[in-house]
């Protein structure tokens, strides 16, 4: 009899113990669906370029890369479960904390090799290429949007979706030039920094000023809503939607010069929506998009601008003392003269210079 109690004893102790382990590890970030393999393609298609500027983004002649792939089919996304803890964000950085004489405490995750695990799995992802990508921003750059959007998913810190690569492109770049929609607003609605700079001082709203996006430009300029970031663990810093769009670039270029240069209209009249100054001038030449309009004989943008009326300014001068008319009637551009003119612009001709090696011949 005593020995039937002991082993009934034991085997309920063993069943206990079984439950409290279960009830402990719960995994916080959630686990890709099982068909996402599926997904995958298994071919070894290799594609042209590896750099993640814009121009790279028209070159590869795939929609994968077979080492990303092999890459991510190693960590065994099904087998991982995050042991932290449920109501604190994660932070790879702190030590798991020691178990009492008792065993294992519920604030504390559950064993030490599984957080490990975790944090080698974080690692892996952002680690950085020869040209500075991650895995996240490969994964943008292949247009495999399931896997970008898991792995924004896994981060425990709005820190790592900033990450830059070798030309200070951060995700929230290469989504804007790769015209990911869904991408965009994940990574902003995830606490990505909206006015980071890459090499040339854009913004990705510069970026989508300049290429026409109109759809990625109006999500950057929407502001997030509340029900947005539900879903979101760790506290994010508070940003400014829509940006400043009086910001600009290394080249002293605003979105709306960027806009204006290429006669993106919609994109024009979404920035004006959003009060962006139609008479901002440019940081090289004190241009404002008026004198572009003038100089380039643009007339389609011409006539949008003087749509504006009530809040242009005519006879804008650049750094130089310059207006559009005058710009214009330096290039003999007698058509879009008259335009201004008619519609209210001061016509002062352009001062004549003097040849003082004429006049040193005369004497």
């Amino acid at each position: 009899m005593d020995n039937k109690f002991k082993e009934d004893f034991e085997l309920e102790l063993d069943s206990d113990d079984v439950e409290v382990d279960c009830a402990m590890i719960e995994p916080v970030h959630p686990i890709p669906p099982a068909d996402l393999s599926k997904e995958l393609p298994t071919k070894d298609i290799r594609y042209t370029s590896i750099e993640s500027g814009y121009g790279s983004v028209t070159s590869y002649n795939s929609a994968c890369d077979s080492g990303l792939i092999d890459e991510f089919a190693n960590l065994k996304l099904a087998q991982i479960k995050e042991t932290v803890e449920p109501s604190k964000p994660c932070d790879l950085y702190d030590e798991p904390k020691e178990k009492d004489i008792d065993g294992l405490r519920p604030d504390q995750p559950a064993t030490k090799p599984e957080y490990s695990e975790n944090e080698e799995l974080l690692l892996e992802i952002f680690k950085p290429d020869k040209d500075g990508d991650s895995q996240l921003h490969m994964a943008i750059i292949q247009l495999l949007a399931p896997i970008a959007l898991y792995f924004i998913n896994l981060v425990p810190s709005h820190h790592w979706l900033n990450l830059p690569n070798n030309l200070l492109q951060v995700p929230l770049h290469l989504a804007t030039i790769t015209r990911q929609t869904v991408i965009v607003r994940k990574l902003m609605t995830a606490g990505a920094e909206i006015v980071a700079r890459d090499y040339k001082g854009d913004t990705p709203l510069h970026i989508a000023c300049r290429e026409g996006f109109d759809d990625v430009a109006k999500i950057l300029l929407t502001p997030i809503q509340y029900n947005e970031t539900g879903e979101i663990r760790y506290e994010m810093e508070q940003q400014k939607v829509p940006q400043d769009t009086q910001l600009m670039n290394y080249n002293g270029q605003s979105c709306l010069h960027l806009a204006a240069e290429r006669c993106h209209l919609p994109i024009l009249r979404l920035l004006l929506q959003n009060n962006a100054d139609i008479n901002i001038k440019d940081g090289k030449c004190g241009k404002t998009i008026l004198h572009y309009a003038a100089e380039t004989r643009n007339s389609v943008l011409l006539e949008f601008l003087l749509q504006h009326l009530n809040i242009i300014d005519l006879n804008a001068t650049t750094y130089g003392g310059l207006t559009a008319v005058q710009l214009a009637d330096g290039r003999d551009f007698s058509d879009i003269v008259s335009t201004l003119r008619r519609n209210g612009a001061i016509y002062t001709p352009l001062p004549v210079e003097e040849n003082d090696s004429d006049e040193e011949m005369n004497e």
